[in-house]
């Protein structure tokens, strides 16, 4: 798995050994990469082996989903907060940075 833009948007692709293809999972207008001055930022991470869980923005606010690597679908995860990051995985459960900017610290 890798951050690629090259359709003009950072989307999640996955790359096939054996076929020696590259697939967009899913191909959408969202941005799943930051910049490259972002140092130490995760905007994704395994939480299992078929699982991913990514954070992205789509027109201009942020959205965390579930990659289901199996049936290549995105379900997004309905949160209150409109910007996400640092996303981390242990196992099934993941930890992230949220914010909103309605609701406080």
């Amino acid at each position: 798995m890798f951050v690629s833009d090259r359709t003009n948007w950072w989307n999640l692709y996955r790359y096939d050994l054996g076929t020696r293809t590259t697939q967009a999972l899913p191909p959408m207008n969202a941005e799943f990469g930051v910049p490259q001055w972002s140092l130490a930022a995760a905007t994704y991470a395994w939480a299992g082996p078929d699982r991913i869980v990514a954070s992205y923005v789509a027109d201009g606010l942020g959205h965390l989903a579930v990659l289901d690597l199996g049936r290549k679908t995105l379900k997004p995860i309905e949160l209150s907060f409109t910007e996400f990051g640092s996303v981390r995985a242990l196992g099934d459960r993941v930890l992230f940075r949220a914010a909103a900017p309605n609701q406080p610290l």
